[in-house]
């Protein structure tokens, strides 16, 4: 009798055949089919550009509008400057990062060109004109952009929220989580932060890198990502069963202030307590008939 077994590799599930007397595992072929099979399965955040995985993502902002234009995300929004046709622009904004990027590459602009366009306006690029633009574009993303609070802060972006962490000042901090990700990511090439052993920071008060201390606040700042940010629930949850991982992040504590397993983790216990939320609520709702 042959029956199918359950390999997990990467937290992706793929499979191989046995028999009952053997484990003979399947071909070469059949071996990498199914293990693509597998891979197609899982969610790999890395892929910020596709749903849900950009909105998972701690690089992650989530739908704006600026000047009546409905933007899905950032990179469209700013690949859509370099068309001064309007259609064009609002397709552009209107397509994940991922996609408006290869989308890009069928503009017929040099890396020379420094006009940009935007509401029948033109820029130059690094004018006050067009950082104004910029700016604006930024506070947009701010109000929209799955802003919550932690402890009484409020957090535009978790990556700004984890830069935060490696600075002792309380109004530094506060300054940090007001940025969006791609302010962060640019902020934290300022920040000089030790590694192994690590001191990480929070509203005054200490917590060492490997302690309990720290895991607790990572989950409280998910947690209250979840509760307060729609777009992030509802992404995590519309995953189903389907496995997560994150490709691109790293796995010392010494060389990261959030883990892969870390970041995942934490994804996957708000998804199973969301999950048993839901279907508790449905079942209640049936009982009272209504």
């Amino acid at each position: 009798m042959t029956k199918i077994s359950l390999i997990t590799s990467n937290n992706c599930t793929t499979y191989t055949k046995c028999s009952a007397h053997t484990n003979k595992q399947l071909s070469f072929k059949q071996g990498r089919d199914t293990f693509r099979r597998g891979q197609e399965s899982c969610i790999d955040i890395k892929l910020r550009g596709k749903y849900p995985a950009n909105i998972l993502s701690n690089l992650s902002d989530t739908t704006m509008k600026l000047d009546g234009v409905k933007i899905n995300s950032f990179e469209g929004f700013l690949q859509s400057l370099k068309t001064n046709d309007d259609k064009t622009q609002r397709e552009f904004c209107l397509m994940n990062g991922l996609d408006a990027k290869k989308a890009s590459r069928g503009l017929a602009r040099s890396k020379r060109d420094i006009i940009l366009y935007w509401g029948g306006n033109k820029f130059k690029n690094g004018s006050d004109d067009f950082k104004s633009l910029m700016h604006r574009a930024n506070e947009a993303r701010k109000k929209t952009s799955g802003t919550f609070i932690l402890d009484g802060i409020e957090v535009a972006s978790m990556d700004g929220l984890l830069q935060a962490l490696k600075v002792s000042d309380s109004n530094m901090q506060k300054k940090l989580c007001m940025l969006t990700s791609a302010e962060a990511k640019k902020a934290s090439k300022n920040i000089k932060a030790k590694y192994a052993p690590r001191t990480l920071y929070w509203q005054g008060k200490y917590f060492s890198r490997d302690s309990k201390e720290y895991q607790r606040l990572l989950k409280r700042a998910y947690k209250a990502r979840y509760k307060q940010d729609d777009a992030f629930r509802n992404a995590l949850l519309s995953t189903d069963e389907k496995p997560l991982k994150h490709t691109i992040g790293k796995t010392d504590i010494n060389e990261t202030i959030l883990t892969t397993d870390e970041f995942i983790s934490n994804l996957q216990t708000l998804r199973k307590n969301g999950q048993r939320f839901n279907i508790l609520k449905f079942i209640k709702t049936i009982v009272s008939g209504k």
